[in-house]
């Protein structure tokens, strides 16, 4: 729930093109990753769902799904022909990216992974076009 209220401030009032893009700067940025305790949960705890218990992972896997779909909406509204695959793609390399910047002890490197997955998922989502 509070993942998807950060994807509402960050798309608010804006046209679909312009929040998907914001949303990407705000969750791939050094301050969301230097955020543990506010960051994203998810990709806080994603390596220790397999160890929960059915009903706890039955409460993530529906937020991944509401959040999804959230971006599906976006990404379709954008212009996409194929929304919902390009939202179960961004979901995970969002939240890869995130977990990957946040191991990695180099802050340089780490700000690099981010920069590198923005710049990506832009590209591929065709917002890095004006």
């Amino acid at each position: 729930d509070e993942a998807r209220e950060r994807l509402d401030v960050a798309i608010e009032d804006r046209a679909p093109r312009a929040a998907l893009a914001n949303y990407i700067d705000f969750y791939l940025s050094p301050g969301h990753r230097d955020a543990r305790r506010d960051g994203c949960p998810v990709a806080a705890l994603a390596s220790d769902m397999p160890r929960l218990n059915v009903k706890v992972r039955g409460r993530f896997a529906a937020g991944r799904e509401r959040m999804c779909h959230a971006l599906a909406d976006l990404i379709r509204r954008a212009g996409s022909d194929d929304a919902d695959a390009e939202a179960d793609s961004m979901y995970a390399e969002l939240l890869g990216a995130l977990s990957i910047a946040r191991m990695e002890p180099d802050r340089s490197r780490s700000d690099a992974i981010l920069e590198r997955s923005r710049r990506a998922l832009k590209r591929r989502l065709g917002l890095d076009r004006n």
